[in-house]
């Protein structure tokens, strides 16, 4: 998930160093299939098509991006 949202805000990249400190290099391959299976749900066939769909300088309106951020971190959702 981690990866997706970085990358839907605009990342280039993505520090993933903890990640397989954690869970061994081999995560990576898992980490590889996720992306792969939520850009084939969302019809998305490369990172370049939904990479900065989620930027803030793309949000119609800012502010209600900071209300919903808000309102996610009051009911203590991710």
């Amino acid at each position: 998930k981690g990866l997706i949202k970085l990358l839907l805000a605009g990342a280039n990249s993505v520090q993933a160093v903890s990640v397989f400190y954690k869970n061994g290099i081999e995560y990576g391959a898992v980490m590889l299939s996720e992306m792969k299976d939520w850009m084939e749900k969302h019809d998305f066939s490369s990172v370049k098509e939904f990479q900065g769909k989620m930027s803030f300088d793309k949000v119609e309106n800012p502010h209600s991006y900071f209300r919903i951020q808000f309102m996610k971190h009051v009911a203590g959702i991710e």
